[in-house]
Protein backbone atom coordinates (compact mmCIF):
# COMPACT_ATOMS: atom_id res chain seq x y z
CA UNK A 1 0.00 0.00 0.00
CA UNK A 2 1.30 3.31 -0.85
CA UNK A 3 0.86 5.81 2.23
CA UNK A 4 0.95 9.54 2.32
CA UNK A 5 1.58 10.69 5.93
CA UNK A 6 0.57 13.86 7.25
CA UNK A 7 3.60 15.53 9.15
CA UNK A 8 1.28 15.82 12.23
CA UNK A 9 1.34 11.80 12.71
CA UNK A 10 5.24 12.22 12.37
CA UNK A 11 5.16 14.95 15.49
CA UNK A 12 2.73 12.80 17.74
CA UNK A 13 4.89 10.00 17.40
CA UNK A 14 8.54 11.71 17.71
CA UNK A 15 7.63 14.43 19.77
CA UNK A 16 5.05 13.21 22.22
CA UNK A 17 5.59 9.45 21.92
CA UNK A 18 1.44 8.81 21.44
CA UNK A 19 1.32 4.79 20.83
CA UNK A 20 -1.25 4.68 18.47
CA UNK A 21 1.11 7.43 15.85
CA UNK A 22 4.24 5.52 16.65
CA UNK A 23 2.23 2.16 15.64
CA UNK A 24 1.48 3.68 12.30
CA UNK A 25 5.61 4.48 12.06
CA UNK A 26 6.18 0.63 12.87
CA UNK A 27 3.04 -1.12 11.07
CA UNK A 28 4.07 0.51 7.95
CA UNK A 29 7.29 -1.20 8.31
CA UNK A 30 6.36 -4.26 9.18
CA UNK A 31 3.36 -4.97 6.66
CA UNK A 32 5.88 -3.38 4.05
CA UNK A 33 3.89 -0.08 3.22
CA UNK A 34 5.26 2.47 1.12
CA UNK A 35 5.66 6.16 2.18
CA UNK A 36 4.73 8.25 -0.31
CA UNK A 37 6.95 11.29 -1.41
CA UNK A 38 7.22 14.23 -3.67
CA UNK A 39 9.94 14.74 -6.18
CA UNK A 40 10.87 18.11 -5.07
CA UNK A 41 11.30 16.99 -1.22
CA UNK A 42 9.08 18.97 -0.48
CA UNK A 43 7.05 16.62 2.32
CA UNK A 44 10.42 15.16 3.38
CA UNK A 45 11.67 18.92 4.07
CA UNK A 46 8.39 19.36 6.36
CA UNK A 47 9.46 16.21 8.11
CA UNK A 48 13.07 16.99 8.79
CA UNK A 49 11.60 20.47 10.35
CA UNK A 50 9.76 19.25 12.70
CA UNK A 51 11.15 16.11 13.71
CA UNK A 52 14.22 15.51 11.57
CA UNK A 53 16.72 16.10 14.87
CA UNK A 54 15.05 13.07 17.04
CA UNK A 55 16.38 9.52 16.90
CA UNK A 56 12.74 7.80 16.32
CA UNK A 57 12.38 10.15 13.12
CA UNK A 58 15.86 9.31 12.07
CA UNK A 59 15.68 5.34 12.58
CA UNK A 60 12.43 4.91 11.26
CA UNK A 61 13.38 7.25 8.31
CA UNK A 62 16.67 5.21 7.89
CA UNK A 63 14.55 1.96 8.21
CA UNK A 64 12.08 3.07 5.56
CA UNK A 65 14.75 3.86 2.74
CA UNK A 66 16.77 0.78 3.38
CA UNK A 67 13.84 -1.78 2.90
CA UNK A 68 12.82 0.55 -0.32
CA UNK A 69 9.74 1.41 1.41
CA UNK A 70 9.47 4.83 -0.13
CA UNK A 71 7.91 5.66 -3.27
CA UNK A 72 7.61 9.36 -5.24
CA UNK A 73 5.98 10.77 -7.37
CA UNK A 74 3.92 14.35 -8.59
CA UNK A 75 3.26 16.43 -5.89
CA UNK A 76 0.84 19.21 -8.13
CA UNK A 77 -2.91 19.10 -8.07
CA UNK A 78 -4.55 20.03 -11.14
CA UNK A 79 -5.81 23.29 -11.37
CA UNK A 80 -9.43 22.27 -11.19
CA UNK A 81 -9.08 20.20 -8.10
CA UNK A 82 -7.04 23.38 -6.34
CA UNK A 83 -9.47 26.16 -6.95
CA UNK A 84 -12.25 23.07 -5.88
CA UNK A 85 -10.25 22.93 -2.57
CA UNK A 86 -10.01 26.98 -2.41
CA UNK A 87 -14.11 27.27 -2.92
CA UNK A 88 -13.77 24.86 0.37
CA UNK A 89 -11.87 26.87 2.05
CA UNK A 90 -8.61 24.29 1.76
CA UNK A 91 -6.09 26.66 1.45
CA UNK A 92 -2.88 25.76 3.02
CA UNK A 93 -0.14 24.59 0.47
CA UNK A 94 1.48 21.69 2.71
CA UNK A 95 -2.32 20.08 2.19
CA UNK A 96 -2.51 20.62 -0.93
CA UNK A 97 0.87 18.75 -1.28
CA UNK A 98 -0.65 15.68 0.99
CA UNK A 99 -3.33 15.51 -1.16
CA UNK A 100 -1.56 15.55 -4.47
CA UNK A 101 0.34 12.78 -3.18
CA UNK A 102 -2.32 10.75 -2.49
CA UNK A 103 -3.86 11.37 -6.01
CA UNK A 104 -0.88 10.32 -7.86
CA UNK A 105 -0.35 7.40 -5.86
CA UNK A 106 -2.87 5.28 -3.62
CA UNK A 107 -5.17 7.40 -2.75
CA UNK A 108 -4.49 6.96 0.94
CA UNK A 109 -3.31 9.71 3.21
CA UNK A 110 -2.84 9.10 7.30
CA UNK A 111 -3.39 12.70 8.56
CA UNK A 112 -4.87 14.12 12.15
CA UNK A 113 -5.09 17.57 10.47
CA UNK A 114 -8.99 19.05 11.87
CA UNK A 115 -8.77 20.85 8.36
CA UNK A 116 -8.69 17.49 6.87
CA UNK A 117 -11.98 16.58 9.07
CA UNK A 118 -10.13 14.57 11.15
CA UNK A 119 -8.59 14.98 14.30
CA UNK A 120 -9.98 16.90 17.51
CA UNK A 121 -14.29 16.30 16.38
CA UNK A 122 -15.17 19.91 17.14
CA UNK A 123 -12.93 21.46 14.90
CA UNK A 124 -12.63 17.96 12.09
CA UNK A 125 -16.32 18.69 12.39
CA UNK A 126 -16.19 22.71 11.12
CA UNK A 127 -14.29 20.45 8.13
CA UNK A 128 -16.84 18.23 7.17
CA UNK A 129 -17.30 19.37 3.71
CA UNK A 130 -13.57 18.73 2.75
CA UNK A 131 -13.67 15.16 4.05
CA UNK A 132 -16.80 14.66 2.30
CA UNK A 133 -15.13 15.65 -1.27
CA UNK A 134 -11.88 14.03 -0.51
CA UNK A 135 -13.89 10.69 0.22
CA UNK A 136 -16.42 11.30 -2.78
CA UNK A 137 -15.13 13.02 -5.18
CA UNK A 138 -11.77 12.25 -5.07
CA UNK A 139 -11.79 8.94 -3.85
CA UNK A 140 -9.29 9.38 -1.39
CA UNK A 141 -9.09 7.44 2.15
CA UNK A 142 -8.51 9.58 4.92
CA UNK A 143 -7.86 7.77 8.30
CA UNK A 144 -6.83 9.09 11.57
CA UNK A 145 -3.71 6.56 13.22
CA UNK A 146 -6.64 4.75 14.74
CA UNK A 147 -8.32 3.91 11.78
CA UNK A 148 -4.96 3.46 9.83
CA UNK A 149 -3.43 0.88 12.49
CA UNK A 150 -6.14 -1.56 11.47
CA UNK A 151 -6.28 -0.93 7.68
CA UNK A 152 -2.10 -0.97 7.78
CA UNK A 153 -2.91 -4.20 9.06
CA UNK A 154 -5.71 -5.56 6.77
CA UNK A 155 -4.45 -4.29 4.00
CA UNK A 156 -1.19 -6.53 4.09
Amino acid sequence: MLVVLDTNILCKAVLLGNLDHISVLMLMMQYKHCLTLDYEHMLENEYRGEVGKYELFTKWWKEMHGRALVYFCDGHLSERIAQDLMRLGFHEPQDHLVIALAIHSGKYIITEDSDFGKGDPIRAGEHVAILNYLSNSLELIVDNAAEACERLKSAS
